[in-house]
């Protein structure tokens, strides 16, 4: 990674697919989020509007091609103004993103355009706390396997997440039929294998904070009833979806 020093503001360039990733994965959780650049890259912690699920995403210097920042910055942003830009974005692209600071924009450039982003007051947005949720299991799942499932349930609510017999299993009662995704508990490395326990999530919300979730998938749940999906959005960065269970 190439860094170059810049105390004014926030300077960066990154991959197309890689912003778009964020966008994306942001946009299906709320339409306004706080971004949070510092010395270690950015982060973002947003939730719905009623607080079923929230997203954590942590983008890591090293994954941006260029990265300059060296004092904390927050910026208030409305997504759909740097989808505006990053839509237009084709593979290997690169955007460059540039905020000076006191300024109330940020400038967007690439393939020759370039863009300015009237930024909002981060202060008039809700802030989502740190979760503190004590988990009672854990798993690694394929994210292709739950993605197909959630599709095969089509337009049916919720669905149900059980563990039962040393297997995590996955089922949704439809129109046509019971839809079923059973994994092996040592396959899917659950632990502990012998805890037992159910709980019901709904299905449009879980696709949504899942809209970005590639390759494996780590799994935790339990009594508490939330159950936190998360990635590797990168090499460096990650991403964590929380999910409120429902019924």
């Amino acid at each position: 990674m190439i860094r170059e020093l810049d105390t004014m503001g926030v300077n960066f360039e990154i991959e197309s697919s890689l912003i778009k990733e964020v966008v994306k994965a942001v946009s299906n959780f709320n339409e306004e989020a706080i971004f949070i650049f510092d010395s270690d890259g950015l982060f973002v912690r947003l939730s719905d509007l009623n607080r079923f699920k929230i997203l954590e995403l942590s983008i890591k210097s090293d994954d941006f091609l260029t990265y300059s920042c060296e004092s904390p910055v927050e910026l208030g942003v409305i997504i759909e103004r740097i989808w505006d830009v990053t839509k237009t974005l084709k593979n290997k692209d690169i955007l460059n993103f540039s905020y000076e600071k006191g300024s109330d924009v940020i400038v967007l450039r690439a393939n020759g355009l370039t863009r300015q982003i009237k930024l909002i007051d981060s202060k008039l947005l809700s802030r989502v706390p740190s979760l503190i949720v004590s988990y009672d299991y854990t798993a690694t799942i394929v994210a292709k396997q739950i993605k197909d499932f959630l599709k095969a349930c089509g337009k049916s609510l919720m669905f149900n997440v059980s563990i039962e017999n040393g297997m995590l299993n996955f089922n949704c009662d439809t129109e046509g039929g019971l839809i079923e995704l059973n994994l092996d508990g040592e396959e899917c490395s659950l632990s502990p294998i012998d805890y037992v326990g159910e709980n019901t999530y709904t299905i449009s919300e879980v696709n949504n904070a899942l809209s970005t979730a590639k390759n494996y998938l780590a799994v935790k749940g339990g009594s508490e009833g939330i159950i936190q999906f998360s990635w590797d959005v990168s090499q460096n960065s990650n991403s964590k979806a929380f999910v409120a269970r429902r019924g």
